[in-house]
Formats: structure tokens, C-alpha cells, sequence
């Protein structure tokens, strides 16, 4: 790895440490992360998703959790990201499979 030769290799395994550990992506081929659906999801994102799923905008959203329509915003993205769908309504039919 060209990263040892530099004497880089240390930063290199910590960045990987930290890839890993978020869950960005999956292995070296930079795929998302695999599972099986919903299981890469935190306990609040799956919260999240089913209110996305009733159809709900991220305000009602906010309100139904007591969080900041922002914050939802973040969970959204992150249960596109995971997921690997584009849009809510993908995320939503991922979600109730």
C-alpha cells in the first residue's frame, strides 16, 4: 500500500477505524453498507422511517418525536444514505418489506 511506503499508514488504519465504525461504507469497494434493510438502522432512524412511511413531513415528524424538524432532516438523510434509495417514498417501501 502506497500509504506504508509514505510512513502514512497509521492515519490510514484510523481512517478506516472511523469508516467503519459510522458505517459509510462497506469494505474497500466503497458500497454502501450492507445488511439486510432496516438492520443498519438505529432504533430512532427506524422510528423515523415508519413515520416517513405514514406519509408525514418532517415537521409533523418533529412533533410527533419532540425533535427539531433539522434533526429529523438528519435522519432522513442518513436512512437514504443506509438504505441506498434516493428518495422518501423509496426509503418508505424498503422500510414496510
Amino acid at each position: 500500500m502506497e500509504a506504508e511506503k509514505l510512513g502514512a499508514g497509521l492515519v490510514v488504519r484510523q481512517a478506516q477505524g472511523l469508516i467503519d465504525r459510522a458505517g459509510l461504507v462497506d469494505g474497500a469497494a466503497g458500497a454502501p453498507p450492507s445488511g439486510s434493510g432496516t438492520d443498519a438502522l438505529t432504533a430512532r432512524e427506524r422510528q423515523v422511517l415508519a413515520l416517513v412511511a405514514e406519509g408525514l413531513t418532517n415537521g409533523q415528524i418533529a412533533e410527533r418525536l419532540f425533535i427539531s424538524a433539522k434533526t429529523v432532516s438528519v435522519h432522513v438523510s442518513a436512512i437514504l444514505r443506509k438504505l441506498g434509495v434516493a428518495t422518501r417514498t423509496e426509503a418508505a417501501l424498503r422500510g414496510v418489506r
